[in-house]
Formats: structure tokens, C-alpha cells, sequence
């Protein structure tokens, strides 16, 4: 397992060669980045994007990610610590999180009005092309939650795809279609420790 910095350059690069693995084969109509790290994915693939392709977006995130987000205190500490002390952090918390076992897709929800615009997205496509897109797996219960919940709206002959930055488990409940990296974390430019 490593840590991959992507600074804005190389993760626009890493998107378009994202979105060009699921265009090669799928040729999405809809495309959902998950809240916040996929949609920022999904927002910067729109330059490969066909004519009518649609995007919107999904919020399902961890317990944890709303804790870390409100103190401003461990983000700024964060910035300032070497990159090789952030590097062994990302590991460690990255095992203990997995050390917890896989959460349960069911504990996460996306709010009413995503599914709502999402829905009225997939009015009048019947075999709609969805790529559900996400920055990284780890459980993978994000993208698993994300991809039920739209698989429950979309008609019986939707196809859905998902597609990630990095899968960084062996085994997560759910594995991209199309994925960058692998036994890789990923620093990207919305993460704690970016600088």
C-alpha cells in the first residue's frame, strides 16, 4: 500500500483517463459523482463527455467524514506536519478503519431531493446508461449504497456502471467497473492533509 498525491493537473488528467475506460464500452447517459470527492471526478471528466450527457450528484458519506470536516483545528495541523507523518497517518487510519470491518451499506442515506432530481433525470430514458462515479473505495459501502438506491429508481433495463479513482481494499462490497488505482491512497486536492 502507497499514498499517491493528485494535484490538480495530474487528477484532471486521472479523470479524462477515468471517463475514457467507461466511454471506450458504455457510452454513459448519466453520470453521479458521489458527494464530495466523485463529483469533483465526475465534474472534471464533463470536457470527454457526448452531446445530452447529464450530470448530478449523490451525498452518501462514513460517520466519520462529517467529525473530521468540522474541526478546523485537525485540518490545519494536518497541513503542517511533514508529507512522509501524513503518509504513515493515512495508512494507519486506513487500517483501523478496515480493522473495523466493512460498515453495512444500509447505515448511509442520500438525501431525498438528490434521489428526487435523479429520478426525474431518468424520466423517459428506459434503458438508461448510468455511471455512478466515486474517488475512492475502501468498504465500498458508499458507492454499493449509491448504486442501490439508484438501481431502486431507474427502470428494469437500466445499466449501471461505476467507476473510481483508487479501490484500496482487496475485497470491498462493491468493485468499479472502472477504476485508476489500486492498494493505492489517494491525496487529492479536497483531502485534509492537501497542501
Amino acid at each position: 500500500m502507497r499514498v499517491e498525491t493528485l494535484d490538480p493537473v495530474a487528477l484532471k488528467r486521472t479523470a479524462r483517463e477515468l471517463y475514457a475506460k467507461a466511454e471506450a464500452d458504455f457510452h454513459p447517459q448519466i453520470v453521479i459523482g458521489v458527494r464530495t470527492g466523485g463529483y469533483h471526478i465526475a465534474d472534471l471528466m464533463q470536457d470527454g463527455f457526448q452531446p445530452g450527457v447529464r450530470l448530478l450528484e449523490a451525498t452518501c458519506r462514513r460517520p466519520g467524514t462529517a467529525r473530521k470536516s468540522k474541526s478546523s483545528l485537525f485540518k490545519k495541523t494536518l497541513k503542517l506536519l511533514p508529507r512522509g507523518i501524513n503518509n504513515r497517518l493515512r495508512l494507519f487510519e486506513h487500517r483501523m478503519l478496515m480493522r473495523k470491518g466493512m460498515a453495512e451499506a444500509s447505515e448511509r442515506i442520500i438525501p431525498e431531493n438528490e434521489l428526487a432530481a435523479i429520478e426525474v433525470a431518468l424520466r423517459g430514458l428506459d434503458a438508461a446508461r448510468i455511471l455512478v462515479v466515486d474517488d475512492a473505495v475502501d468498504s465500498g459501502s458508499t458507492l454499493l449504497t449509491v448504486t442501490r438506491k439508484v438501481g431502486a429508481i431507474a427502470s428494469a433495463h437500466a445499466t449501471i456502471r461505476t467507476a473510481a479513482v483508487t479501490v484500496t481494499t482487496k475485497t470491498p462490497l462493491i468493485q468499479p467497473d472502472y477504476v485508476i488505482y489500486r492498494d493505492v491512497l489517494c491525496r487529492f486536492p479536497w483531502s485534509f492533509d492537501f497542501r
